[in-house]
């Protein structure tokens, strides 16, 4: 998927990155349990991507 994405614009390349993320999120809501998991997907279907900006934004402070 990331080799057909390196002919596309960065727009389409960003498009296509942030649709491999999605799992990523899930996932570790996962391993922090079933509580932290039902948020995770309750919150993407309420929100949808607009949440997706925070996540990164979040880790930053901590850094």
């Amino acid at each position: 998927m990331l080799r057909a994405a390196a002919s596309l614009s960065w727009f389409g390349r960003t498009r296509v990155k942030l649709r491999l993320l999605g799992p990523g999120y899930l996932q570790s809501a996962m391993t922090l349990g079933g509580g932290t998991s039902t948020a995770a997907i309750f919150a993407g279907v309420f929100f949808g991507w607009y949440l997706l900006t925070h996540g990164p934004a979040s880790v930053a402070n901590f850094l």
